[in-house]
């Protein structure tokens, strides 16, 4: 299927990505990301959002520790340094260890038709330089 992106769902979610990655902007004051993808959806999200004249999101909410669903926080911090990043406990706990991060970045530099862009400077660490704020349903990252 052939399809033009962004999707506007309804009034307040958008869908950006493409038919791989999907990225969910929701929100009407204060904008959260749903979907953190790869790097290189992460790139293609931030495009996406310039070209449609959309400020960046204010918090990136991370569903659950795959390489998919978290190998783009880097890029979106990067791209917007003041999103606060959300994350369960358990979340936290698995991007808290080095080799799993690592090995998340080798599958996403391995994504197929994806190519690497660059956005990690050789660092494979979706945390690098985060500090896990941890309450009793949330982490928040933070810098």
């Amino acid at each position: 299927m052939n399809r033009s992106w962004p999707i506007q769902l309804t009034d307040h979610v958008t869908v950006f990505g493409n038919e791989d990655f999907r990225h969910y902007l929701v929100g009407e004051y204060q904008d959260l990301l749903i979907e953190c993808g790869v790097t290189a959806s992460a790139a293609r999200f931030a495009e996406q959002l310039s070209d449609a004249g959309r400020d960046g999101p204010d918090k990136l909410l991370v569903m659950h520790a795959h390489f998919d669903h978290v190998c783009g926080i880097p890029e979106l911090k990067r791209r917007f340094p003041g999103a606060e990043v959300l994350a369960s406990p358990a979340a936290a706990r698995v991007l808290d260890n080095p080799k799993v991060i690592a090995g998340f970045f080798d599958q996403d530099r391995q994504v197929a038709g994806y190519p690497e862009t660059g956005a990690f400077g050789g660092v494979p660490a979706a945390r690098s330089g985060f500090r896990w704020i941890t309450s009793s349903t949330a982490v928040i990252a933070s810098r």
